[in-house]
């Protein structure tokens, strides 16, 4: 029975970095229909009504304690942070150069936040880690100078999503189903009122078809958050990052066949380090077991 449970989880993290690698391509496939802040706001007003129906047919009271409120609610801040410089760097670069940069951003700030803030222990392995992602990110060091918005707001993105695995590391106990549903409506609220603010039209042309992939984009980022969920709860979590990793893999072959994107040899080797880093970072090569947390996605 646990084999069959533990096969269950490794089969729920590689839906779920199937489903990860798909957000950048949704974004995508949606832009003509939604601008970039727009496209936030929907999404996340349909990703948290589905989560109020989910909460609703399990019957499910659970809430946070007012103690994690303040958390919680930074979490959401920085959530905003990710998803829009995410959702906004898809416009400005390709797929694959978005994944690899965000991925390398987020595992240097956790590791320099885990040590620092939590006084984690510095393995041989994390700091081979740790040199492959900032190796990686120096491919492209070029475009950060030259000032390419698409790599700068991906930095930024990583830098908020590794902030975010500080937090979920101290919310540790706390019910994963409420702070998704905080979350997720916070990112709905304060997209929504930026949006409002800004001025900025909503709309770029209305399209019935890419309605329907917008809600199935909610969907999916509503799996993708679950099926990490189980699949951590039923899985060893060191390799169940490395399966995660596998959406670095997924993303790029995707936006190659659907979208042409051809990576150049430059991004394919700094790719390859910080794919390689993430690897080696899941602690799989460690002795003994670290207590590595999966890395914040972007949805």
């Amino acid at each position: 029975m646990k084999k069959q449970s533990s096969a269950r989880g490794a089969e729920a993290l590689f839906g779920a970095a199937m489903a990860y690698a798909l957000t950048g391509i949704f974004v995508r496939a949606v832009s003509p229909m939604w601008t970039d802040k727009a496209q936030v706001a929907v999404r996340f007003s349909l990703v948290f009504f589905f989560l109020a129906i989910y909460q609703l047919v399990r019957k499910n009271r659970a809430w946070v304690p007012s103690k994690q409120l303040a958390p919680i609610l930074f979490g959401g801040l920085l959530s905003t942070i990710m998803i829009l410089s995410f959702t906004i760097a898809i416009g400005k670069t390709t797929i694959a150069n978005v994944l690899f940069v965000f991925y390398a951003a987020n595992m240097i700030t956790s590791f320099l936040l885990g040590t620092l803030s939590l006084k984690e222990q510095v393995s041989r392995t994390k700091l081979i880690a740790l040199a492959l992602a900032i190796l990686g990110l120096a491919v492209y060091s070029g475009s950060i100078a030259s000032g390419n918005q698409g790599i700068i707001l991906s930095i930024v993105a990583g830098i908020a999503g590794g902030t975010i695995n500080l937090i979920n590391k101290q919310l540790t106990g706390v019910d994963r189903t409420a702070v998704l549903a905080l979350w997720f409506g916070l990112v709905t609220m304060l997209s929504s009122g930026w949006l409002l603010l800004s001025g900025d039209q909503i709309l770029r042309s209305a399209s019935l078809h890419l309605s329907l992939l917008t809600i199935v984009f909610a969907l999916v980022i509503v799996v993708g958050a679950y099926l990490t969920l189980y699949g951590f709860q039923h899985f060893d979590v060191n390799i169940g990052s490395v399966i995660m990793s596998t959406e670095l893999v997924f993303a790029a072959v995707m936006a190659y066949f659907l979208f042409n994107e051809v990576p150049q040899a430059h991004e394919l080797a700094g790719g390859a380090f910080i794919l390689l880093a993430s690897v080696i970072g899941s602690g799989i090569f460690d002795k003994p077991k670290n207590s590595l947390q999966p890395i914040a996605q972007p949805d």
